[in-house]
This record gives structure tokens, sequence and C-alpha cells, in this order.
């Protein structure tokens, strides 16, 4: 390889932040005017709204057992014999 050896990735990955930043600093009236334009449409408020949905809605059933009855079911088998209890 010719030239001069790669940086590290956290060094690389600093760099990149740093250069997106300055962009960004640079171009700060389009970039607030694009994000403004793509969060305003239609389409994406409605993905947005079913994913708050999906937060906001009760967890799927699920087998209600606690930590006593996985003990009940397994304490018996367990490989060094049966586990008593505390």
């Amino acid at each position: 390889m010719v030239g001069r050896p790669r940086l590290s990735t956290p060094e690389r990955r600093k760099n990149i932040l740093a250069s997106k930043a300055k962009w960004r600093d640079a171009n700060r009236e389009y970039y607030r005017a694009q994000k403004r334009e793509l969060t305003n449409r239609p389409e994406y408020k409605e993905r947005r709204k079913e994913l708050r949905e999906q937060k906001r809605a009760p967890p799927p059933e699920q087998n209600e057992t606690t930590l006593w009855d996985w003990y009940d079911a397994n304490a018996q088998n367990a490989p060094s014999g049966p586990v008593q209890p505390f």
C-alpha cells in the first residue's frame, strides 16, 4: 500500500462526523428546508402515526408464567438432581 497508513476506525468515524457537521453548518438553511419538506409529506406522517400506535398498543398476549411456575416445572429435571427451595 502506498501513501499514509489508514486511520483507526474511531478516528475515521470522528472525521466523518466532523465533516458532516461542517457541511450542515455551512448549508443550514438548505438542510432545514429540505428536512421540513420531507417531514410534511402525508405518507411520512402516516408512517410515524403507525409507529406511535404500535408503541402505545398493549403487548401481545404472552404465556403468563411466573418464576415460580418455571421453578416448579424444571426443579425436578435438573441434571444435578432435584433442586431444593431456598
